[in-house]
């Protein structure tokens, strides 16, 4: 027996005002009695980078496969779907926050202090 395939797809990738990376990924494996009989994979062929950044890539693959069944049995069809996305967002650094209430219990301190003296 004689399978086949057209795979399309549509992938669209977009990144927020804080993304720095964007990938995705597909795959499709036909299975025959337990026997793979094609596959088809788009793993992360065009990641999109930087913020406020939007990829969309659109495309076709066809497949075909040679299966031999035997006749008066039962066989299994299995076909298995994958997809998976990453995104990457920028977090600000913990030392801004740190830097930022340190001073300001330094200007705390000095302002207690300068009222001490006026005293």
């Amino acid at each position: 027996m004689n399978i086949s395939a057209l795979a399309s797809l549509l992938r669209n990738n977009q990144t927020d005002q804080f993304g720095v990376r964007a990938e995705s990924e597909l795959l499709f494996d036909l299975f025959v009695n337990g026997s793979p009989v094609f596959t088809f994979q788009i793993d992360a062929l065009s990641p999109t980078s930087g913020p406020n950044q939007f990829l969309l890539l659109q495309g076709s693959q066809q497949m075909a496969g040679l299966v031999r069944l035997q006749f008066g049995v039962e066989n299994t069809i299995f076909a298995r779907l994958t997809t998976g996305s990453v995104a990457v967002n920028e977090v600000p650094e913990p030392a801004t926050v740190v830097l930022l209430v340190s001073g300001l219990g330094f200007m705390t301190g000095v302002l207690k202090k300068r009222r001490k003296k006026i005293e």
